[in-house]
């Protein structure tokens, strides 16, 4: 069986349809209906070693092949449950006990989120990433600006909202503020924005033609096929795995020198606009992957 996790879109549909198509059995476990509508349990010592409770159907953790979730959705919170912290921390411990393939794992999610932690580790695997700096310091954020010659981005930690190129008058601004909010502040790179879909070894780049450097509003961009230098295509797989992942959206930006910039792995990207514009299978390739669960 294959659990699918999550409130069911557009990406998580095309990825149920190719497992259904593949005649595999298939349930979608939307947690932000836990703990009102669904249940679970998981001993240490006692066989089996635990259940899933959906809609009054009870599934043993030994039948679950694979988990995918394209978007953790969190759980039901007051006033429809009074002990959503609970159930948080209770259903999290429960994530890491299934001991079935999880794309991505919730280490590996979590992970995502330490945004400068990740930069570290691919660093230290050799990957080239843009200079960060992450601070609420303005006199750090001062010297960091300098340094670049005025040309830096900033990002927030939460993923929404659109990066900002930070001018000389917002620096200005930030230096008269009581105090700041942290935040991702990275070297400006300029160039073309490559997306490279990964699912395990199998690798879907795209190109996006744009003139708007962060490309997120731009509804004339476009989409196409593109090939990878061998020394890039053996990189994003060196990524996935530091980074703990299976399947990855990675953004590199080539420079005109010819130079691929990863600028982040996202464990939970889209790719159904690029399905459409490239015709690639990425949705199909990730079923696959779900089919095979722990078996490479």
């Amino acid at each position: 069986m294959i659990l699918v996790m999550g409130h069911v879109d557009e990406h998580s549909s095309r990825v149920i349809d190719h497992l259904k198509a593949a005649g595999e059995e298939v349930r979608v476990w939307y947690t932000r209906e836990f703990p009102v509508k669904s249940q679970f349990a998981v001993s240490v010592d006692q066989s089996p070693e635990g259940v899933i409770v959906l809609d009054g159907e009870r599934i043993p953790l030994s039948r679950l092949r694979s988990v995918y979730w394209y978007y953790y959705h969190g759980v039901a919170q007051e006033p429809i449950h009074p002990h959503g912290p609970a159930a948080e921390i209770g259903l999290l411990n429960f994530f890491r006990c299934t001991g079935c393939l999880w794309v991505n794992s919730p280490q590996a999610v979590a992970w995502h989120r330490l945004k400068i932690n990740q930069l570290k580790a691919l660093k230290a695997a050799g990957i080239r990433v843009p200079e960060t700096l992450v601070t609420n310091d303005v006199e750090a954020l001062r010297a960091f600006f300098d340094r670049h010659d005025g040309k830096i981005v900033c990002k927030n930690f939460t993923h929404i909202g659109i990066p900002q190129i930070v001018t000389a008058e917002d620096m200005a601004l930030l230096e008269k503020q009581p105090s700041l909010q942290p935040a991702v502040y990275q070297e400006f790179v300029a160039g073309r924005d490559i997306r490279v879909h990964a699912v395990g070894d199998e690798l879907f780049p795209t190109e996006i033609i744009t003139e708007d450097w962060t490309f997120v509003l731009d509804r004339n961009l476009e989409l196409k096929r593109t090939d990878l230098p061998e020394d890039v295509s053996d990189q994003c797989r060196l990524i996935l795995s530091t980074l703990g992942l299976i399947l990855s959206g990675i953004d590199f930006r080539r420079t005109e020198a010819g130079e691929y910039i990863c600028f982040e792995a996202n464990p939970s990207p889209q790719f159904g606009v690029y399905e459409e514009a490239c015709g690639y299978p990425v949705s199909k390739a990730l079923a696959q992957r779900l089919i095979r669960g722990n078996e490479r």
